[in-house]
């Protein structure tokens, strides 16, 4: 009848009238201070309507189980069973009270029959299975690790399989199979399986005084599935001390009650000392997980969460902030040329180098690969790129060592393009979130790297005016020393006149491949994030011009069907497929595309041929890109003369 979820209270009323045993329980149970009535009941079917559905099937079930297994074992001794058990119900009863996570009637029968499976193999293997019972550890949960050192099985599966033999609900057969493993995927009654266990910790901690782990156990479990304080905890096993007096005269058991004030010292004591612990564990499990464990630096998680927090603060106290990127220069030629093991110790170098740069001033993390960000508070733009340009003398001043890697030279010498981004104080700024303050830092990155390399540009938006949205920012640069490198053959030092016929030309080519409306409408399909926000930012600067980014060949198709482009730029190393494969898909599927341009960061012989069969109409190098950015663009609109790399074709 508990099986069936519309059974009424009545008909559960007229089995039990037929049981003058079970039905003296029942009234029992009603008049006890288990329940609490303020007005003695000597009616079964009062008493059943004033306990209610719920429980009076937990009552009904939890006799039933001590009737059926009274003589369970021949004379064995189960006092310390029927203890847990008790401990285990009263807890769980208390637990859902506190909680409101589980209803507390139900969760009492699953405490209840959780362990029922070793009444059934005390009943079935008889002293077979008593040795191992009776040496089982004191920690009943290591009880399943114990009884399968013996046996191809242990109580919880046999107990799940009895209960469903006799077709008990699948809320406590779940909890009679699950409650040793709370945490296990794939839980239909989560909280009713992690309030069975947490009442087995319960019991534990009440049977087995003197066992402080066990009691942190609990507190932490208590803590982590509901939240329940230490506080709270010392009370839960004083409360279920006294009630599971109560409880055990209502199931005729004889179980010795401990002392309710040693319990609250001991748990007490077991539970400052474990959150103590439980802190420390915390902390420092917190700081490996936002540490970068190659370089010793902040990873991208603590970047995050410390840059959000600082640009708040800045924004609140109106005081400036700077974040500055950084991104080693030609780093893949190290790894390709040395090994990795000669790109682990540039990385690391250059970590150390710039943090000890920074100092105090700020917070350096690795962002991913050879990147790194730090934010400075309190700096404004004048100050900050200062510390730009100290990073890049602190990388590039002296060579990096590598005696100590295998098959490469003593030294390298590397260099680092600086980005820098600043948020001026006062209410003014046209900054308004952390990753637009970012965004500006990166896109101050790869002007450096399309000014030669080993510079600094900083980038700062103009002040709001009104609601007008902000102009584009200006890359502002700084000079390298006499000594660095010369950029003088970059896009950024070219005459005014030669930038101006430059746009002129680039902008007649872009007509050619606009749609019949007049818009250029521009797919670019990278999985590098910042490859592919250089070369949004890029076309999004032509007139009438619509740019769509897919980081996959996946989304690249859904993408084109929506942009209908006509101008396509697909990276040939994509993680899910090659470019080569990209294209002809693309073109067979989306009709508008005028021009389908090949691009990699790693040319290969044969490559531009081989790109050109599959239907590219041009193959270019990104490491051109960084060279020359208009010629790059004004290449890939007119598709004049040869392409970029077809030399490295």
């Amino acid at each position: 009848m508990t099986r069936e979820p519309n059974v009424s209270l009545g008909a559960i009323s007229k089995v039990v009238q037929n049981d003058p045993g079970l039905a003296a329980k029942v009234l029992k149970t009603v008049n006890s201070s288990f329940y609490g009535l303020q007005q003695p009941c000597s009616r079964l079917d009062r008493a059943m309507s004033y306990l209610g559905l719920q429980a009076v099937k937990s009552l009904v079930l939890g006799f039933s189980l001590v009737d059926a297994t009274r003589g369970v074992g021949d004379g064995a001794d189960l006092k310390r069973h029927w203890r847990r058990t008790i401990f285990a119900a009263s807890a769980a009863r208390h637990l859902a009270q506190v909680t409101k996570a589980v209803d507390a009637d139900e969760v009492f029968a699953c405490a209840l029959f959780q362990d029922i499976g070793v009444l059934a193999c005390v009943a079935a293997l008889g002293g077979e299975y008593m040795p191992t019972l009776a040496g089982a550890p004191d920690d009943h949960d290591l009880l399943c690790r114990h009884e399968r050192e013996v046996f191809p099985f242990d109580h919880t599966t046999v107990g799940a399989e009895l209960a469903r033999k006799w077709k008990l609900p699948d809320l406590l057969v779940e909890s009679i199979r699950k409650h040793h493993v709370p945490d296990a995927s794939g839980l239909s009654f989560p909280a009713m399986v992690r309030t069975t266990a947490l009442s087995m910790y319960v019991a534990e901690a009440l049977s087995t005084p003197g066992q402080p782990t066990i009691v942190s156990r609990l507190g932490v479990k208590a803590s982590a599935w509901f939240g329940i304080e230490p506080e709270q905890v010392a009370m839960l096993l004083r409360s279920t001390a006294t009630s599971a007096m109560e409880l055990a005269k209502l199931f005729e058991q004889d179980v010795a009650i401990p002392d309710a004030s040693m319990i609250m010292a001991e748990a007490q004591e077991a539970l400052v000392s474990g959150s103590i612990q439980t802190q420390r564990d915390a902390d420092r499990f917190k700081a490996q997980s936002e540490t970068d464990t190659l370089t010793g630096v902040g990873n991208r998680r603590r970047f995050d969460s410390a840059f959000g927090d600082a640009f708040r603060d800045a924004r609140e106290n109106k005081r400036p902030l700077s974040v500055v990127f950084l991104d080693a220069d030609r780093f893949k030629s190290v790894n390709d040329t040395l090994g990795h093991s000669a790109g682990d110790a540039v990385l690391k170098a250059i970590a150390s180098r710039c943090a000890g740069a920074i100092a105090e001033d700020g917070m350096l993390c690795r962002f991913g690969g050879e990147e790194f960000a730090a934010f400075l508070p309190g700096f404004d733009g004048v100050r900050a790129k200062d510390v730009g340009e100290r990073l890049r003398r602190a990388v590039a001043d002296r060579p990096i060592d590598l005696s100590g890697v295998d098959g490469a030279p003593p030294t390298i010498n590397v260099t680092i393009s600086v980005g820098v981004a600043t948020m001026e104080s006062g209410s003014g700024s046209a900054i308004e979130s952390h990753e637009q303050l970012l965004s500006l830092a990166d896109q101050a990155v790869y002007a450096a790297k399309s000014s030669g390399r080993n510079c600094v540009r900083a980038a700062s938006p103009a002040a709001k005016q009104g609601a007008a949205s902000a102009p584009a920012p200006a890359l502002a640069p700084i000079p390298a020393p006499v000594s660095a490198p010369s950029a003088s053959s970059g896009a950024g030092h070219a005459a005014p006149q030669a930038r101006a016929a430059d746009s002129s030309r680039t902008l007649e080519a872009a007509r050619s491949l606009r749609a019949s409306d007049g818009v250029l409408r521009v797919l670019v399909v990278d999985d590098d994030p910042l490859a592919a926000k250089l070369l949004s930012m890029i076309f999004q600067r032509l007139p009438e011009t619509e740019v769509r980014v897919a980081h996959s060949g996946a989304s690249a198709s859904a993408v084109a069907a929506a942009l209908k482009p006509t101008l396509v730029i697909v990276d040939h190393r994509l993680h899910d497929t090659r470019g080569m494969d990209l294209i002809p898909s693309l073109r067979a599927s989306v009709g508008s595309i005028v021009r389908a341009v090949l691009i990699t960061a790693t040319p290969e012989p044969g490559m531009g041929d081989a790109a050109r069969a599959a239907g590219a109409d041009l193959f270019a190098s990104k490491a051109d890109m960084s060279n020359d950015v208009s010629k790059w663009i004004h290449t890939i609109l007119s598709h004049g003369g040869s392409a970029p790399a077809s030399r490295a074709a």
